[in-house]
């Protein structure tokens, strides 16, 4: 069974699709939203990969996914150039400083090679116009502050036009057209708005196809995923709020982790921080990026 965070719910709603036959499409922005999420995973993360088995609940799908796939792997594992490059990317032209021109080849080049990966699994990469909005962004805008939510106003525009899309997509008579997604806004504006499509997240989509009457043969028969099976297979809460350290330091020190001596005050801080913080809440990104400045700089002024 796939085991990291995101594959688990992928590779059951895909043979789930595969198996009811449903047509399934995915917008080109959110395609190039994952070339992106691979660039970044390359800038900051390509030193640490090997390092710590947290790593697998990283929330770059990308490291989250290479991290398990290397554990289980071991020294028959692709390296991370290796693996970049079959989506597309050459790790040797990745750079935190790179232009956005080269980023945004770089970008491009993965995104049509993802989405031949894609349409080789059947999954059809579709047109979503990002030239107006109309209604739509100023609606979504209110959402994302009014739940105090920072997102990229470049990913505002793709969610716009991803809900244009759907609402002016034609669909056969009788079918039904649905966004999945784990982002919460979307829910919230379809909630608001009476458009014809409906927005689910994995796992209750995956409920949904389960209880659709199955061929013969299907292996998921009678069996339904609930939000308490899809917890068990994210194994340790421990290793999620470790990787959520990973990420914020990435964040910050992207490639300049590729500096051994601040690898290893990484690495320490993030076992002290682990430590001394209090698991009975989430960790605090912004409390995290805070005491990791004050342990770069002296040790022994962390206090967390």
């Amino acid at each position: 069974m796939t085991t990291y965070r995101y594959g688990y719910s992928a590779r059951l709603l895909y043979d789930l699709i595969k198996d009811h036959r449903f047509e399934t499409f995915i917008p080109d922005v959110y395609v190039e939203e994952i070339g992106a999420h691979l660039i970044e995973a390359c800038i900051g993360y390509q030193h640490i990969i090997g390092l710590d088995d947290d790593l697998s609940f990283s929330g770059n799908a990308f490291v989250s996914h290479y991290a398990c796939y290397l554990k289980k792997r071991g020294e028959k594992a692709l390296s991370f150039k290796q693996y970049a490059d079959l989506f597309g990317i050459s790790l040797d032209r990745i750079r935190a400083d790179m232009s956005d021109q080269d980023f945004y080849l770089c970008r491009n080049g993965s995104r049509n090679e993802i989405s031949y990966l894609l349409f080789r699994y059947g999954i059809e990469t579709v047109h979503c116009d990002t030239s107006y909005s109309g209604e739509i962004k100023p609606s979504l805008t209110a959402i994302l502050e009014g739940q105090n939510i920072k997102k990229p106003d470049i990913l505002v525009t793709h969610d716009v036009a991803v809900i244009k899309y759907l609402y002016g997509a034609e669909a056969s008579p009788g079918a039904v057209k649905i966004l999945c997604t784990w982002d919460k806004v979307h829910s919230v504006f379809k909630a608001q708005h009476k458009y014809k499509y409906e927005v689910l997240n994995p796992v209750s989509l995956i409920d949904l196809f389960s209880l659709a009457k199955p061929r013969p043969h299907y292996k998921y028969k009678n069996k339904i995923t609930t939000l308490v099976d899809f917890a068990k297979s994210q194994s340790s809460y421990m290793m999620e709020q470790g990787a959520k350290i990973w990420d914020e330091i990435v964040s910050l020190e992207k490639d300049a982790l590729a500096d051994a001596e601040l690898l290893e005050k990484a690495r320490e801080f993030k076992n002290y921080y682990m430590a001394n913080a209090s698991m009975d809440q989430e960790l605090d990104q912004d409390d995290i990026a805070r005491a990791w400045e004050v342990w770069k700089k002296d040790k022994s002024g962390m206090v967390v």
